[in-house]
């Protein structure tokens, strides 16, 4: 039960990151489709559920049944993503100190690039022990957080026509592209995922911390939708817009943490990847001028193209599970 718990806030941890603590994601694939958006989230629940217990099952029992050739697709993927991961986070990172201190985002980006390579000579277990520690308290403020701003009861705008097939749709790509990396970052954690008990409980935790963190920060990200629309850090913008200045402070610092930890992560499975050749520092310095894209572009082009290949994990992730004889 504790190793299920501790793998459970491991896969939140990594899967909330910027995108989704910032409100950019659950507006980019769920908020702007009005109601419609709480039939993605709920679907995104169920996705996470069962495809988180087929990764934990791959990842505790790759040495017995994963041939050769699927694990060079997967980790060819993982590789691209996570450096993906790593740019977006480079960029929320940079928008972030922009807004609190007023930096230019590039110099922003450019300092957390440093910060996570000074943090990177520490080694690679505490990426670990943070998320763990880290997604309960996360999860904590977003629910207080959207219950603060829109109470239980708020009624959401009818601003658009709900069109739940999309939504769904939506909420699949959402799961595909997060699902990429799961594998890599899990891996250090295969020991703990040996029992069934423990991969269901893992699966369950951390599919519905995200449920409950999406559903409680859904309302806000809608009804301020013309904050969400333009702004890349749309919670932080509405807390600002509000004058909730109490919460500025505590939100921007959760921000940054969800961005680290997020970005040391994939930092480091990219690094220690055996498909990926590059030296670390030529890895951070390629994220950085990436980065320069600006948060919002890499949110609304780069992880809907991830989205659709990691479709093509999925289905690998399903065939391994079903067709590879025991």
């Amino acid at each position: 039960m504790k190793d299920g718990l501790k793998c459970g806030f491991v896969y939140a941890g990594a899967v909330i990151g910027a995108g989704f603590a910032s409100g950019k994601e659950l507006w980019q694939f769920f908020g702007r489709f009005g109601s419609a958006g709480i039939a993605g989230l709920l679907f995104s629940f169920l996705l996470y559920f069962f495809l988180g217990l087929t990764v934990f099952k791959a990842v505790s029992e790759e040495e017995k049944k994963t041939p050769s050739y699927i694990k060079s697709v997967i980790n060819a993927l993982n590789s691209a993503f996570m450096f993906a991961l790593l740019v977006s986070m480079t960029a929320a990172a940079g928008s972030l100190i922009s807004l609190i201190f007023g930096l230019p985002p590039g110099l922003g980006s450019l300092l957390f690039i440093f910060i996570i390579y000074v943090c990177s000579l520490g080694g690679k277990s505490a990426f670990v022990g943070i998320n763990s520690l880290l997604t309960p308290v996360m999860t904590a403020f977003g629910v207080f957080l959207g219950l603060y701003i829109c109470p239980l009861g708020t009624v959401l705008p009818k601003i658009y026509i709900p069109n739940i097939p999309k939504s769904l749709f939506s909420a699949l790509i959402y799961v595909s592209y997060n699902i990429l990396t799961l594998y890599a970052v899990m891996h250090p954690l295969k020991n703990k995922l040996k029992a069934p008990t423990s991969r269901f409980t893992a699966a369950l935790t951390g599919s519905l911390i995200m449920f409950i963190l999406g559903f409680c920060l859904f309302p806000p990200i809608v009804i301020y939708c013309n904050i969400s629309e333009k702004s890349p850090l749309p919670l932080l913008s509405v807390i600002k817009c509000l004058k909730l200045d109490f919460l500025s402070l505590i939100c921007s610092a959760l921000l940054f943490s969800a961005v680290f930890t997020t970005a040391i992560g994939n930092f480091f499975g990219l690094a220690e990847s055996p498909s990926v050749k590059i030296p670390k520092n030529m890895i951070l310095l390629s994220a950085f001028f990436f980065s320069l894209m600006g948060f919002s572009q890499i949110i609304s082009i780069i992880y809907p193209i991830f989205g659709i290949l990691g479709l093509l994990n999925i289905a690998i992730l399903l065939y391994n599970r079903y067709n590879v004889d025991e």
